[in-house]
């Protein structure tokens, strides 16, 4: 729980839990509602089927499982997750999923990187390999 008094729901934890044991590529958008974070949308379709679902005025928290190799250079899938906080929002809305995020942080294990988003043309997943790259070459995971 955060210092907001925030969590998320068991519901958004069992499925987000259940996906990652799928080993396919998509994910889940969570919202605050009534003082819960909560699953919004659960999407199978690829990562541009999630850029049309991410509102334009609105932050959201993504959990989103890439596509990537690992090592010995087998297909993997890698969780990012990702604050997005559209510069649009209303300035209370996103003070209060800013003052929220470690949660989700905190909540759903496995995430192997955070990345915080405004911009939905910067958005796809070749950026998001390149980051998982980054990150594989400064923390080896």
């Amino acid at each position: 729980m955060s210092l907001s008094g925030i969590a998320a729901t068991q519901e958004s934890i069992d499925l987000y839990e259940k996906k990652r044991f799928e080993k396919k590529e998509g994910g889940i958008i969570l919202k605050i509602n009534e003082n819960k974070i909560e699953v919004e949308h659960e999407f199978t379709e690829d990562f541009s089927g999630l850029l049309t679902t991410l509102p334009d005025e609105e932050p959201r928290y993504v959990l989103y499982d890439v596509p990537t190799k690992n090592q010995a250079n087998l297909d993997d899938l890698k969780t990012v997750f990702m604050f997005w906080m559209p510069i649009e929002s209303p300035v209370r809305l996103r003070m209060h999923y800013a003052s929220t995020k470690s949660v989700v942080g905190n909540t759903f294990r496995g995430i192997s990187l955070t990345i915080q988003e405004d911009d939905k043309s910067v958005l796809n997943l070749d950026y998001l390999t390149t980051q998982l790259d980054k990150a594989k070459v400064m923390n080896r995971y």
